[in-house]
């Protein structure tokens, strides 16, 4: 069990939880992205959070391997356990992993994409100033 306050690169431990066999943390953490107005402001005036958060994870050990589950911003010791008490691993992958599909299903065009069907060519104004599919004005 990690103790309070106790940083890493990823974020810093405010709360440490144990229920039974599981441990509970709620904890701040840092996205990486170097441009986070969050997570990577310094100086001795900045006094606000280390990072993104607090969120509580469930945290266990699966396979070998330290596992953290997001349970929220409200700890609830019931989310991801399955009726005989064990932690639903399982479940959690498969939702995360239908949230990850429907994020990308909606994915919109690039930047340089046209508007209209994707993988249309560019279009240019003809004289008459309509918009020509094909780019050119032949009449």
């Amino acid at each position: 069990m990690k103790k309070q306050g106790a940083r890493s690169s990823s974020g810093m431990v405010v709360q440490s939880v144990a229920v039974g066999a599981r441990t509970y943390e709620l904890r701040y953490n840092r996205c990486g992205k170097v441009n986070c107005r969050v997570c990577y402001r310094r100086g001795a005036e900045y006094s606000g959070p280390p990072g993104h958060g607090p969120y509580w994870y469930l945290c266990f050990s699966a396979r070998g391997r330290w596992r953290r589950i997001y349970i929220g911003k409200v700890l609830d010791t019931d989310k991801w356990i399955t009726p005989e008490g064990d932690v639903d691993f399982a479940a959690y992958r498969a939702r995360r992993a239908a949230k990850r599909a429907a994020s990308m299903a909606g994915v919109k065009p690039s930047c340089g994409a046209s508007i209209g069907e994707a993988g249309a060519a560019p279009t240019k104004p003809s004289t008459d100033g309509e918009i020509s599919a094909k780019g050119d004005d032949h009449e």
